[in-house]
This record gives structure tokens, C-alpha cells and sequence, in this order.
């Protein structure tokens, strides 16, 4: 982890409340990504500690390329990968119940704010980056707005091109939505796991795959795939590895009882 922070320090933005202390951190891993790269971007927020109300502000971006903009609104629920993820409390939005020295009419009180950390990773990047170039992206929460970021696209090469050739044949290509319109759709991602499992596509695929063996029931070849990823850089894949690893050992353990 140590190696990861220092990479995530030279690309980092904040926005600091009253008494300075940041209240929204954006850092990105690299600034430079091939065409249809996942990016993963660590998250840090203020927001209510646990046993508080959810809050209802998301987080969204908005991107310039040649002077046009074009806004992203609740990017943790719209181009997150996976199922819809909580949405990150917001100190405007949240508040607790007390009731008042009387008995009387409950009375709100502020309720107690934390940094949280995580990971998110933007999976619909035909979208943000359309097109090889240098983009400016700034994320906004619940009102703050870090200072922009310079992401440049790059076209791939060798292992990623013909990995990128393949993906590009499909909408949202890195949704994986496109496995569930093909009948041969799982065969087709498992295919291109096997041969482009070390490209800058592979892990995110390979996770995906994963994914479907384990709700599958399929608990050896899901295994075979999370172990490959158990260990990457990217805290939120390796903690969904690790995870789904865990379960896996359970219900082996159970069906050998």
C-alpha cells in the first residue's frame, strides 16, 4: 500500500472546510490511460458516521475536451462498476433524532462526521473520453469542487490493442452488459480473460468473470480467477477478491460436512 499512496500523492485535489481540514479528496493512480482503460479514483469525504441517516448527494464530474463540457451527474451509481453502491452520506442531508430535556417533540441534532475512504472506478469511459487526447475532469460532492485534473488518452498497443479491438466490438464495453445480450456471451469473456488476461483490460474482465462463477455456484473456477486478482494495486478489486475468496472457503467447508 505504501507504493500505491505514493503514486496517488502527485495526482491529488481537496477541498478544506472552515478550520481547513479537507472535507473532499479526489486522487487518481496515473493521469495517462489507454483508450477504454478502467480509471480508478480513491475517494475521501466527510460524512456521517455510521448510524446515521443516508445522505442523498452523489458524486458528479465534469469533463472538458476542446472546449466542450459535458457533466456526469451520480457517478457512483451510474458508471461505478458493478451493482448501484451506496451512496456517500452528506452532512447537508443528514441529521439524528433526540428528544428534547422535556419528552416532548424530537429535535434534530448535527450528526457526528467521519472521512471515510474508498475506491471507485469508472467503467464507462467511452463516454467521459471519447476520443485519443488530453481531457480536464472535476469531480463535485455535495458542493465542493477539487481542483481539475489533466487525464490524457492514449491509442494502445501490441497486447492492449488486440485487446482493445476486441472490447471496442461492444456497447459499454467495460459494463460487461454485452455478455448477457450474446448466447455465447460468458464463452466469449472467458475467452478473452485467457488471452488478454495481462492487458491494461484483463484484471477488470477477469474480475467480472469471477463474479459470474461465484453467483453461479461454480465455486473452482471462481476461485482459479479471484486468486489472480487477490493481490492487486487496486484496493477495491483485491478487497472483492479477497472477500469472495472467503466465501468460497465457506461453502466448501460446508459441503464437506
Amino acid at each position: 500500500m505504501v507504493g500505491l499512496f505514493c503514486l496517488l500523492v502527485n495526482a491529488s485535489a481537496q477541498n478544506a472546510d472552515k478550520s481547513g481540514k479537507p472535507v473532499f479528496e479526489v486522487k487518481l493512480i496515473k493521469q495517462t490511460y489507454l483508450r477504454l482503460e478502467p480509471i480508478y479514483l480513491l475517494i475521501r469525504h466527510k460524512a456521517v458516521a455510521p448510524g446515521g441517516e443516508p445522505g442523498q448527494a452523489d458524486i458528479s464530474a465534469l469533463v472538458t475536451y476542446q472546449g466542450l463540457q459535458k457533466r456526469f451527474d451520480s457517478l457512483t451509481v451510474y458508471v461505478v462498476s458493478g451493482a448501484p453502491q451506496p451512496v456517500p452520506t452528506s452532512p447537508g442531508f443528514a441529521s439524528v433524532f433526540v428528544l428534547d430535556p422535556s419528552g416532548n417533540n424530537p429535535k434534530r441534532r448535527p450528526p457526528k462526521l467521519v472521512m471515510q475512504t474508498r475506491e471507485i472506478v469508472i467503467e464507462r469511459v467511452d463516454e467521459f473520453f471519447p476520443s485519443y487526447g488530453e481531457y480536464q475532469i472535476r469531480f463535485i460532492f455535495d458542493g465542493a469542487k477539487p481542483n481539475v485534473f489533466s487525464v490524457t488518452i492514449k491509442p494502445p498497443t501490441g497486447i492492449d490493442l488486440a485487446a482493445y479491438e476486441q472490447l471496442s466490438k461492444f456497447k459499454s464495453p467495460l459494463s460487461f452488459y454485452w455478455v448477457w445480450e450474446d448466447k455465447d456471451g460468458v464463452s466469449i469473456l472467458e475467452s478473452f480473460v485467457n488471452k488478454f488476461g495481462r492487458s491494461v483490460y484483463g484484471e477488470y474482465a477477469t474480475l467480472y468473470l469471477a463474479q459470474i462463477y461465484l453467483a453461479r455456484g461454480q465455486n473452482d473456477q471462481a476461485k482459479t480467477e479471484f486468486l489472480k486478482i487477490k493481490d492487486s494495486i487496486h484496493v477495491s478489486v483485491a478487497k472483492d477478491a479477497r472477500e469472495a475468496l472467503a466465501e468460497i472457503e465457506r461453502r466448501q467447508t460446508a459441503d464437506r460436512k
